[in-house]
């Protein structure tokens, strides 16, 4: 994260959210909306997954991935796009877990802090960050219009088209491209987590990328992302917070999995007297 990316404002309690907003308000561009993604650790890359190196340096081979995943998928879930629709694979390739150079976002700041409010696995004791960005930055080069973008318009979807190594040489998106789409509702988890996407042409972390130069060039010191530190010693605090604002995993994931854990956690217990009984 680079020092200019990172705000003074630091997530402690929801007045401190409301600040954050009140300063992406001032900084991006009135005509489009922010988005927003929670990371549990602050040194987590704004980078892909498919695009991440491994343990041993290599990287996934994505298109491997995704033709393996369009010729096995049909056999484990009912309702898969047609063979020829990439957007939709691509996409449901990433809500099924798979890594593909699909990076998710969401439209509601409350959402992001969870996934921030929670424990890095392998750094427990880590500060987690919540990062905003103003996607009609990114698209203005691709689509021409300062908007988050839909999936199906050429110039975008030839970015999906590249994951599966369908693009002729000459119809190859530049190095370095990176789009905001709006996320398909394939499920009911898409409809509450508020989802959105990035969509990578590469493996460049998105810090790393200027668009400054898309911005009016009158605004002095041109801002379009912003990072927000949570700190480790506020995150238990932060999730009983969003919690009672019902935020929380049983109402982002909404499937059956999630529900049999939080059955477990809040269905009171029976007495060894009852059990005995059985």
């Amino acid at each position: 994260m680079r020092d200019e990316d990172l705000s003074t404002a630091r997530i402690t309690s929801l007045a401190t959210l409301e600040r954050a907003l009140a300063e992406i308000g001032s900084l991006f561009s009135r005509t489009t909306t922010a988005i927003w993604r929670g990371h549990a650790n602050v040194a987590w890359p704004l980078r892909p997954e498919v695009f991440r190196p491994l343990a041993d340096g290599r990287r996934y081979d994505e298109r491997a991935l995704m033709l393996g995943f369009l010729a096995q998928a049909e056999s484990r879930h009912r309702e898969c796009p047609p063979h020829a629709d990439q957007v939709g694979w691509l996409m449901l390739a990433r809500q099924s877990g798979l890594p593909t150079r699909l990076l998710d976002w969401t439209r509601n700041p409350l959402v992001a802090l969870y996934f921030a409010a929670l424990a890095d696995p392998a750094r427990p004791d880590a500060d987690g960050c919540i990062w905003a960005i103003d996607p009609g930055v990114l698209n203005l080069p691709v689509t021409g219009r300062r908007a988050i973008g839909a999936a199906d318009e050429r110039a975008i979807s030839r970015v999906f088209a590249a994951a599966f190594g369908a693009n002729h040489p000459q119809d190859e998106p530049e190095a370095d491209t990176v789009v905001a789409v709006r996320m398909r509702e394939f499920d009911h988890r898409v409809l509450a987590q508020q989802g959105c996407y990035t969509v990578h042409q590469d493996g460049k972390d998105l810090t790393e990328l200027d668009y400054r130069y898309v911005i009016d060039p009158l605004q002095p010191n041109p801002v379009w992302r912003r990072a927000f530190v949570v700190p480790r010693t506020h995150k238990r605090h932060l999730l009983d917070l969003l919690a009672g604002l019902g935020i929380q995993r049983s109402t982002l994931f909404l499937d059956l999995d999630t529900l049999a854990d939080d059955l477990k956690r809040s269905t009171p217990r029976l007495s060894s007297e009852v059990t005995a009984a059985f």
